[in-house]
């Protein structure tokens, strides 16, 4: 799922990603967090899939 915000619209207060490789985990852990703290949203929750 993909959700855009527009220039004039306010960022989301929380966002939720799951991580399903190493490589996605540490991109929400580094890069991605640095970005949404740019955009001043609230909460960033991430969680690391597990396989079965």
């Amino acid at each position: 799922m993909i959700y855009k915000v527009h220039e004039d619209s306010p960022t989301p207060d929380v966002i939720v990603e799951v991580a399903v490789s190493t490589k996605s985990l540490g991109e929400a852990l580094s890069e991605k967090a640095r970005f949404y703290s740019a955009m001043e949203v609230k909460d960033y929750l991430v969680v690391e899939a597990q396989p079965i």
